[in-house]
């Protein structure tokens, strides 16, 4: 499981995912991969 993690760029803290590269939605504060141009939870643009 640590390989998959580190090849996704994935790390897991009290049994939620996070991304290691995150950042925060502006508009619903949840943290998204670094890359991300739309929020998957809320679907707002971050550009």
């Amino acid at each position: 499981m640590d390989e998959a993690q580190k090849q996704l760029n994935l790390e897991i803290k009290d049994g939620k995912v996070e991304f290691i590269d995150s950042k925060q939605c502006q508009f619903c504060n949840e943290m998204i991969a670094k890359e991300e141009i739309l929020c998957p939870k809320c679907g707002k643009c971050l550009e």
